[in-house]
């Protein structure tokens, strides 16, 4: 079964998680520095993908307290249309 890649997408940082085997238990990753722009970011997101064998991205939305979505929402939507064009697996909130 191929492991899951989540994500939680900041301004500064991206951090990551993976999958065990099984698909019940999510393992700490890297943290990635956001230094260079969303390009960069999202090519070491695709070599992370490659590296793990990662079937699926699953994306946390930083929802407001309300359950609204707010300006950090769009960032990390904007985020994903770019790491669309690197990855070729289902990418999901």
């Amino acid at each position: 079964m191929p492991c899951v890649l989540a994500l939680d997408i900041g301004d500064k940082t991206v951090g990551t998680a993976f999958s065990d085997d099984t698909g019940t238990m999510a393992l700490p990753g890297s943290t990635l520095l956001r230094t260079e722009g969303k390009r960069k970011t999202a090519s070491a997101i695709r070599d992370l993908v490659l590296q793990h064998k990662v079937g699926e991205i699953v994306v946390g939305l930083p929802l407001m307290m309300d359950g609204t979505e707010g300006v950090q929402v769009e960032k990390v939507k904007d985020f994903v249309a770019t790491l669309r064009n690197y990855v070729r697996i289902p990418i999901r909130y």
